[in-house]
């Protein structure tokens, strides 16, 4: 799930201003890759181009939609848009994840190849080459709207861009990260579209969070939806429809290229999944994909010859990246994983998904999947085998029935990876790491391994037989005892993680909540051993070198509170929590100009 996060449920440290840390990527790295291509040979000038809008909606099912079935949805805007041109019936996600299924659509290259893993801790290299910067040097303009601060300049995603909008992040968290409405996206969109240079086609990307938990729907979409979500989805579905309406003028004269997709779905519930992240199930990763032609696009097709079509074959969002090169005339990458959308269908094909996250923040086995339109292998130690078709979601599992299958897919997929591999990476690990400075003082406090790409990432096929699968009774207990108001109080929830740690010790994710709350209470004798315990098993834990920095000060130990806060701000620079408190440290310390440094990088982040 995106397990009701300790992150999402950070509770302040008594007498602390430890706020809530949140997880960006940083550090731009020199470009390593010769110039983007330009146009193709005998592309029509930019004035002659199509525009190009991509809408992505964060955590979108696509069986929750009235245009994939659902008769209790309320999406006329998405409905009429899929009705105008192609309706992909079989579209699915790389990552369960925003980041790492955002920088797929923007590269087209599965996450092992632009490197981005998890939302946490990772950036998209320099090193990528993405849609904004092969469009924008092929004469086009780009602007890109994102609504949460997970898609900020900091992940490495605004490259290309030359206009980019993100919500400030010295705002309160109402959600896992800061975040607007898709109402506030739009009028930064509309001024932007008012001002724009007309004499240029421009590629516009329009990022909207309202359907990620929580879900509170505007009241005007919360009355009589069939769910908040629903609800929340509704108001996605008019913020389209305000858009498109400003661009009717493009649409009518065949220059305009839409396209409507999501980073990802949510479990809701499926198998213990409230959210998302841990799973890659098709309610994680079958997602909407609707593209409406310019008058010339479609490939040999011609736009009308594809209004009101569906596809069944399966697709996936690194496909984007090509389809809107082609309509550009731009040439796309040779090491592109993705396949023009407007190219014949190909009903045999498999396409990728992953989810590192269990393994990165639970310890659990890391899940490989591998789709068709029938069926749908799932790689982890305990690999799992499903019938699937459209609007359909997994039921039993055909493992010990079909072995065959099993082994055949288990070829194809270690196949997929080995070929896709071949072609090079971007970047194929887009952690963050920390300079031989910060390293050395922290091994002189008594830190060692802090390397954040220290750790080997898993390898699909050489996992540890002992790791275990996220279960649904897994992901219900670990939910139960996170979360706030679902049956513990603070100190049944202590001695509940405390209970998962003894019989699980290398679960991530408990041990970051245990010693969070165990600060937040002034237990810090005790909080050490799961925080020391975390880092040493993901070095590269911001939080927990937050949390372990805060453990410090209340104890008196300032000068380890500090190194703590600066690797802290090493891995996240953004992160407000350490910097606030490195701020009241330094200050309380008599560095007076030390602490003023700290301070105007904190007014300066407000200001964002």
């Amino acid at each position: 799930m995106h397990p009701p996060s300790p992150r999402y449920h950070r509770i302040l440290a008594v007498g602390l201003a430890i706020a809530v840390a949140l997880w960006a990527v940083l550090g731009r790295k020199p470009r390593s890759q010769s110039p983007a291509p330009g146009p193709t040979a005998g592309a029509p000038a930019a004035a002659d181009r199509p525009s190009i809008v991509l809408f992505t909606l964060d955590t979108t099912r696509a069986d929750h939609l009235g245009c994939y079935g659902f008769d209790k949805a309320r999406t006329p805007r998405l409905d009429e848009l899929a009705a105008a041109g192609t309706r992909f019936a079989l579209a699915r996600t790389t990552c369960p994840l925003t980041l790492p299924a955002h920088s797929s659509i923007l590269t087209g290259l599965e996450p092992f190849r632009h490197g981005v893993r998890d939302n946490a801790g990772y950036r998209l290299s320099d090193a990528n080459a993405t849609l904004a910067e092969l469009l924008g040097a092929a004469g086009y303009e780009t602007a890109g709207f994102v609504a949460a601060v997970v898609l900020g300049r900091a992940s490495g995603i605004a490259q290309g861009f030359t206009t980019f909008e993100e919500p400030r992040r010295g705002n309160v968290p109402e959600r896992v990260y800061p975040s607007v409405r898709a109402t506030e996206v739009n009028a930064k969109v509309f001024e932007w579209l008012a001002a724009r240079d007309r004499s240029k086609p421009f590629f516009l990307w329009i990022h909207y969070y309202d359907a990620h938990s929580p879900y509170e729907p505007p009241p005007e979409y919360a009355m009589g939806a069939a769910s908040p979500y629903d609800g929340e989805i509704s108001a996605e579905d008019a913020a389209v429809g305000e858009v498109l309406d400003r661009l009717a003028d493009e649409r009518d004269a065949g220059r305009l290229l839409t396209i409507v997709t999501a980073d990802h779905g949510e479990g809701l519930g499926f198998r213990g999944e409230q959210t998302h992240a841990i799973y890659v199930y098709e309610p994680l990763v079958h997602v909407p994909l609707l593209v409406r032609w310019p008058a010339k696009g479609g490939g040999d097709h011609g736009g009308s010859a594809l209004v009101g079509a569906v596809r069944a074959d399966p697709v996936s969002v690194v496909d984007i990246f090509p389809t809107v090169l082609d309509a550009a005339g731009v040439a796309a990458p040779l090491r592109c994983d993705g396949v023009d959308l407007a190219r014949a269908p190909q009903p045999d094909r498999r396409v990728y998904s992953e989810s590192l996250h269990p393994w990165l923040n639970h310890g659990w086995s890391p899940l490989y999947a591998l789709s068709g339109a029938g069926l749908k292998y799932i790689h982890s130690t305990q690999p799992e085998l499903y019938a699937v078709a459209p609007g359909s979601v997994e039921g039993d599992d055909l493992v010990a029935k079909r072995p065959g299958d099993v082994a055949e897919l288990r070829g194809e997929l270690q196949a997929f990876l080995r070929d896709h591999t071949e072609l090079g990476t971007a970047d194929g690990d887009g952690r963050v790491e920390l300079d031989s400075e910060r390293q050395a003082v922290l091994k002189r406090i008594g830190y060692v391994g802090i390397d954040s790409r220290g750790i080997p990432l898993p390898q699909p096929f050489s996992l540890d037989a002992d790791l275990v699968r996220a279960t649904s009774e897994r992901l219900e207990r670990y939910t139960k005892a996170t979360t706030p108001g679902l049956g513990f109080t603070l100190p049944q929830a202590i001695e509940e993680l405390q209970k998962i740690v003894e019989e699980e010790p290398s679960e991530i994710a408990v041990l970051d909540c245990l010693g969070r709350l165990l600060v937040e209470t002034k237990r810090t004798k005790e909080a050490h051993a799961p925080l020391e315990r975390l880092l040493k098993l993901r070095p590269g834990h911001a939080d927990g070198w937050g949390n372990l920095g805060a453990c410090h000060q209340i104890e008196g130990n300032y000068e380890k509170a500090i190194e703590c806060y600066k690797t802290a701000l090493d891995l996240d620079p953004t992160s407000p929590g350490p910097l606030v408190n490195l701020a009241i440290v330094l200050e309380h310390l008599g560095r007076k100009d030390e602490a003023a440094e700290v301070r105007k990088k904190i007014e300066a982040q407000k200001k964002q």
